[in-house]
């Protein structure tokens, strides 16, 4: 009988490796394009205007906590960009978002190489009580961007990349799952009754809208 094993972040941790994002952003405290991404959640968690500043648990969104922040910093450049219903100003708008999405597309670029950094060259030692759950008919699903789960096994299916395949291209994003109401606030703002149609989003590789 085969078996399917899903790991996450937790695994490497369990290995010692410094993984976590916090890990990432106190590592390159100092590049200039954290900083960058740094004062845009600064900015974004100081506009009262935007009603989807705060994380679920109440409180402001850390900065470090780069995917969540993806999310929210182009829900508030979109929110912005509507407020003002204006050609010049969704022409700004549209450019700050071109600029965050290669803002986005630069960190993933950074947090790749801080984990290649991370473990490239470090002992890590199997652990026998993983070891004997991965068999040879085990088949791996892994959210994380590491290969430490070859330490065990190379049937491994990497849902979002790895730092050591497909040319280190890994996928910092997130899914839109939870997208604003913005076409009813646009409708109350001008209003001017919305015809609204569904469709089907899908996230893409560091890019905070759909293309």
């Amino acid at each position: 009988m085969q078996k399917l094993i899903i790991v996450g972040n937790g695994f490497d941790l369990a290995h010692h490796l410094k993984t976590r994002y916090q890990d990432f952003a106190k590592g390159y405290s100092d590049d200039p394009r954290l900083q960058e991404f740094q004062s845009l959640v600064a900015a974004m968690n100081q506009d009262g205007g935007f009603a989807n500043e705060k994380a679920n648990d109440g409180h402001e969104i850390r900065w470090y906590d780069f995917e969540m922040c993806m999310e929210h910093l182009s829900n508030w450049i979109l929110y912005k960009s509507i407020a003002d219903n204006s050609e010049q100003t969704r022409l700004l708008y549209g450019e700050q978002m071109k600029q965050c999405n290669r803002l986005f597309d630069d960190i993933s670029t950074r947090l790749a190489q801080y984990l290649r950094i991370e473990t490239e060259g470090k002992k890590i030692d199997r652990k026998d009580s993983i070891a004997q759950e991965i068999t040879n008919d085990t088949q791996v699903i892994s959210f994380n961007y590491t290969n430490t789960i070859k330490l065990y096994t190379d049937k491994c299916y990497y849902v979002h990349g790895s730092i050591d395949e497909d040319k280190g291209n890994i996928v910092l994003g997130f899914p839109q799952n939870n997208i604003p109401d913005f076409v009813s606030a646009a409708g109350r703002m001008s209003g001017q009754p919305v015809q609204r149609s569904r469709r089907i989003c899908f996230s893409q590789r560091a890019c905070a809208l759909p293309h």
